[in-house]
């Protein structure tokens, strides 16, 4: 069913900084396996969305596109990848 996209096209980051897969079983396992919404992972998630929000104000992915075109600076936001990709609708 889902097999022709990969893990990362199925896992849906939403606003509460959690990691869900609508309708796919086969990713909700793997989240649970993988632990990906263990509370303290979702409190360290919330925390570097919120601190990227204050840094670039919500929603201003100008500058925070400006940014990112500095290499070093994408080595900090690998952890948070699909929920930063997602709150600034920018892809690192």
């Amino acid at each position: 069913m889902h097999r022709s996209k990969n893990f990362e096209e199925r896992l849906i980051f939403d606003t509460k900084t959690s990691l869900y897969a609508h309708n796919d079983n086969e990713t909700k396992n793997l989240i649970k396996l993988l632990d990906l919404n263990n509370i303290d992972l979702v409190k360290d998630r919330h925390n570097k969305i919120t601190l990227l929000k204050d840094l670039f104000g919500e929603g201003n992915t100008n500058s925070f596109s400006e940014w990112l075109k500095n290499p070093k600076s994408k080595q900090d936001l690998i952890e948070f990848r699909r929920a930063i990709e997602t709150v600034f609708d920018v892809k690192l």
